[in-house]
């Protein structure tokens, strides 16, 4: 696969979840399941389903996403230099992009199919997960 297409995917992976990229980096590094990420992970989707969860398109929250997705981006490319730089920023504006689309879709989903926000979340926090571990399997490094 096109890293640039990986970093693509792993940035859309964060700006739905922000854990989710970096979570499939660290297991991919590891070669074992990462606990402490897991844990991380699961706190975020447990999060998301609450009614004070904050808005995914605040300045924190893109930041977040954002650097979420470049380390992520950062940790599994190997080449160094300007394309480097490139895949990261890609990864990273993925993220941003991916957080006001994603959150664009779930609620026009749950408008327009009458399903609970939650549950309409679970099928988000599925496909961030699934995005980026296919993102790294498809590039090799998974």
């Amino acid at each position: 696969m096109n890293r640039y297409l990986c970093a693509a995917m792993l940035g859309v992976g964060s700006g739905m979840r922000t854990s989710a990229a970096p979570f499939a980096a660290r297991w991919k590094r590891s070669g074992v399941f990462p606990r402490g990420a897991a844990v991380a992970l699961a706190g975020e989707l447990l999060i998301d389903k609450m009614p004070f969860a904050g808005p995914r398109t605040g300045p924190g929250a893109l930041v977040a996403r954002a650097a979420a997705a470049a380390f992520a981006a950062c940790s599994v490319e190997a080449n160094t230099g300007r394309q480097r730089t490139a895949i990261v920023a890609l990864a990273a504006a993925c993220a941003v992009g991916s957080a006001f689309a994603m959150m664009s879709a779930r609620r026009s989903l749950v408008a327009k199919t009458g399903l609970p926000d939650p549950a309409v979340a679970l099928l988000e926090d599925a496909l961030a997960i699934w995005l980026a571990l296919a993102a790294l399997r498809a590039n090799g490094n998974a």
